[in-house]
């Protein structure tokens, strides 16, 4: 009767270990698929910007072109100063990542039509570096819209252009 119990305690332990270890072995993969960045220090800056263009909580930060964050949340709300609304993302950084008060940030695009993400491009060698915390204001980029549509204007005078021509070049008298 004890041997019974020794006997099928000892399987679910055996049961038990193995679980565990493979619970383990799972979770050590999410994160290392995931690039969770919870292990590295960190810090918060405060970046604003007129037009988001579409960047989401979660989208890489990248810094001379290579990854040092991401965006951990966006708000918008008014700017009393220009009555005009805003949008403020919130962007988790490595400590590694030293950015200067004067560093440009804008939203890229991977491709055409791939994923946004927040590039910084540094600022002055020696100039102040920015702490947890602080604002950074972001350099708006034009919509693909507008770009479209400023295209589509210079087609229309091209055309314009070269129906002008073809009735200068097309008169007997001017040839």
């Amino acid at each position: 009767e004890r041997r019974d119990f020794m006997t099928g305690g000892t399987r679910e332990i055996k049961v038990g270990l193995f679980v565990f270890i493979a619970f383990v072995l799972l979770a050590v993969i999410v994160f290392s698929i995931s690039d969770f960045y919870t292990a590295q220090p960190q810090y918060s800056l405060r970046v604003r910007f007129s037009f988001a263009s579409g960047v989401e909580v979660g989208a890489p930060v990248r810094l001379a072109g290579v990854d040092v964050g991401e965006v951990r949340s966006i708000r918008i709300y008014r700017d009393e100063a220009s009555q005009r609304m805003q949008a403020e993302l919130s962007v988790r950084l490595t400590l590694e990542a030293k950015i200067e008060e004067d560093a440009v940030v804008y939203i890229n695009t991977l491709g055409l039509i791939g994923e946004k993400y927040v590039e910084i491009i540094p600022g002055t060698p020696g100039a102040r570096l920015l702490r947890g915390g602080e604002l950074l204001v972001g350099k708006d980029s034009v919509p693909s819209e507008k770009l479209m549509e400023s295209g589509y204007q210079v087609v229309r005078q091209l055309e314009q252009t070269i129906v002008s021509l073809n009735a200068v070049i097309g008169d007997e008298k001017n040839r």
